[in-house]
């Protein structure tokens, strides 16, 4: 367990004192990944922001697209597997 200090979620703020590892399926895994994606989508959509992506293709949406995407979702998966070291 490590001491952490508070975060926010959804705008509400919490006191963390301590982290438990815990066992994850993979599938779940993925899934809390797509999760954290879709807050930054959100964000990026808001703020019209658009990440450019070689396989756009013309499309205007903003956010995250095709290949961008599923790179940072697999990033995300790792991190959520393997931990943080501090």
């Amino acid at each position: 367990m490590f001491p952490l200090s508070p975060f926010s979620l959804r705008g509400q703020k919490a006191p963390i004192k301590s982290i438990e590892v815990v066992k994850i399926k993979n599938g779940t895994i993925r899934r809390i990944a797509i999760e954290i994606l879709d807050e930054f989508e959100e964000l990026l959509e808001s703020k019209n922001i658009t990440i450019p992506a070689d396989d756009r293709e013309g499309k205007e949406e903003e956010g995250l697209y095709g290949s961008e995407y599923y790179e940072l979702e697999d990033r995300v998966v790792e991190i959520l597997k393997n931990g943080i070291t501090v």
